[in-house]
């Protein structure tokens, strides 16, 4: 073609323009066909060789883990169980998840985490509706033992708020002396343990999920030694508040004590003291409580939850399997709704079914089987996939005004009614299921009903005030292993007003700090001629409070920061009791 171009004595004008077009015509295509090439192979090399992201490890930091676990080997000298060898396997599929900037800014290449990429189902897979889409999985990494050199251990950390359960810890003799959380959120940010008093000693970390809840999962990343906290967010310097909690503790109208709870004889000993059952409010065994409480569950209508599976349904009963009472039966009449996985409570009219969807469908419930559950509705009876099915409401919850003793087990499960002791053993008498024999390690906190004693959650209370360059959230009471508690936040004053009695009255509460608080707070209690102020330190694990108020008639609590307010922040007042007693 071109020996033809560079003749051109022989061609016509004409001829010679046409020449020169489709000449420049191959070339223009040959660089757009070029061009495509580099414009496919680019990204695709991008992706398939992506450019490690910059190391966070700094100028004197003695590295524990930052890429040498992530390449799917067994760390020598430490442990990987669980979900750790599935994270190496699974990582390719989420690697889009990590590059569009899901969990921040990281270090290297790589982060170790626990969450799972839910992948899209397939029709035929959802139509079967034998797949769940939660975080169901649990997994445990352990470093090698390494020697504490420098005075903090910094590290990235995101994911869940669930202490002792997604968490990442730092363990000196096989015991936890530090440990921190994530705060519900997926952006990595530094987080320092403070361990000054460990130099010397061999630690290792271990990061932990326990978790099967929707949001159970924990990501880290660089893992150090460092000379200072890197600006952590956080700075952990005590070890965790349920690091003693096996010792348990009994609150009475008389006082206090500490010590391991056990029933022998049927008398309860707390620290090897009686405890008379008259005189007590509060039992904390020191059995550790499961923190979740949405998994699957049966509500009743008089506000108690059991965590158990729904069997099936068959002439008004429901027949449930709960972990310690085995297979049971309930009538629907006592049944507020039966939630098939986990999830929030459903607010829902009585008589709906609601779908994993969010879908609510009003019916009468059929039948409930191993693989579907069915209803009678406008469409006729309609059986769904057991698997697609979130919950089925029968009645609303009705609370009564005074729900007697209440006890809090293990697995989470609420019930109340009347606590009497026999030989070892906890006897609780429920209004639905009858008398209940309950060992100690099968509890984790029970709550007495005693005639003068009345709840800081029960009481009347009003907002005085809430101010601040951003308005803080109202109080907040919040239903716990803790039981209720109250979440206060920071320049916002509580009026509260007293029983009208010649009783004198004493207050008494646990004022600990909210999850991951980041600063000091001031809280100060008055009545009319007195007042009272408490300083409660970001990382504490709570002060206690016993205030004589004599015959007060309100009382006033002001809550505040000591300093700068630095989101999040507040205090919560746990096991809060007003006592009413004669002069």
């Amino acid at each position: 073609m071109n020996a033809r171009i560079a003749n051109t004595t022989d061609l016509a004008p004409v001829a010679l323009l046409r020449e020169c077009s489709r000449a420049m015509t191959w070339l223009v295509a040959r660089g757009m066909f070029l061009a495509c090439i580099l414009l496919v192979a680019v990204p695709a090399y991008g992706r398939w060789n992506p450019k490690p992201l910059p190391s966070r490890i700094r100028k004197g930091d003695i590295m524990i883990w930052d890429e040498q676990y992530l390449g799917g080997r067994q760390p020598k000298g430490g442990k990987a169980a669980g979900g750790f060898l599935e994270v190496i396997s699974r990582y390719d599929p989420i690697k889009s998840e990590f590059r569009s900037g899901r969990f921040g800014f990281f270090s290297g290449s790589r982060v170790h985490t626990t969450w799972r990429f839910i992948k899209p189902l397939t029709d035929v897979v959802f139509a079967e509706g034998k797949t769940t889409i939660f975080d169901n999985h649990v997994s445990e990494l352990v470093t090698p033992p390494f020697e504490m050199k420098l005075d903090y251990v910094t590290f990235l950390l995101s994911g869940g708020n669930m202490p002792n359960e997604a968490c990442i810890n730092l363990l000196i003799d096989g015991k936890v002396v530090r440990t921190a959380t994530g705060r519900n959120d997926d952006v990595l940010e530094f987080v320092a343990f403070d361990v000054k008093a460990f130099r010397g000693k061999k630690a290792q970390v271990q990061v932990l999920d326990t978790s099967t809840a929707a949001f159970g999962y924990i990501t880290v990343d660089c893992i150090c030694q460092s000379p200072d906290p890197k600006g952590a967010v956080r700075i952990i310097s005590k070890p965790p508040s349920g690091a003693n909690a096996a010792s348990g503790r009994a609150q009475m109208l008389t006082g206090r004590l500490d010590g391991a709870a056990q029933i022998a004889d049927g008398r309860l000993l707390v620290g090897g003291k009686a405890v008379d059952l008259a005189d007590l409010l509060l039992l904390e065994t020191g059995v550790r409580c499961a923190s979740d409480f949405s998994g699957k569950r049966l509500e009743l209508v008089n506000g108690d939850v059991l965590s158990a599976d729904v069997l099936g349904f068959d002439k008004g009963k429901l027949t449930i399997k709960h972990a310690l009472f085995g297979k049971i039966e309930v009538a629907v009449s006592n049944v507020a709704q039966a939630l098939f996985m986990p999830g929030p409570t459903i607010k829902a009219a009585p008589g709906v079914l609601v779908h994993s969807g969010g879908s609510k469908i009003p019916g009468e419930l059929l039948w409930l089987r191993d693989d579907n559950i069915a209803i009678k509705c406008k469409l006729g009876v309609v059986p769904l996939p057991r698997a697609r099915v979130r919950a089925y409401v029968f009645a609303r919850s009705a609370p009564p005004a005074t729900a007697g003793d209440t006890v809090v087990l293990a697995d989470g499960s609420t019930l109340s009614g009347t606590l009497t002791l026999s030989g070892q053993n906890v006897v609780l008498t429920h209004g639905v299921l009858g008398p209940m024999k309950l060992a100690v390690t099968d509890v984790a906190r029970v709550t007495r009903s005693v005639p003068g004693v009345t709840r800081l959650t029960g009481l009347r209370g009003e907002i005085r005030e809430r101010v601040g360059p951003i308005r803080p959230p109202a109080p907040l009471v919040v239903n716990s292993a803790s039981g209720a508690t109250l979440r206060m936040f920071p320049r916002t004053v509580m009026r509260y007003k007293l029983p009208k009695s010649k009783q004198t009255k004493r207050f008494r509460a646990t004022l600990a700090p909210v999850a991951n608080s980041r600063v000091p707070m001031t809280v100060r209690i008055r009545t009319k001629d007195k007042n009272w102020t408490y300083t409660v330190a970001a990382d504490s694990v709570g002060v206690d409070i016993d205030v004589e108020l004599g015959r007060a008639a309100g009382m006033d609590i002001t809550t505040d920061c000591s300093g700068k307010i630095s989101y999040p922040c507040g205090i919560q007042w746990r096991n809060a009791f007003l006592v009413e007693a004669p002069q």
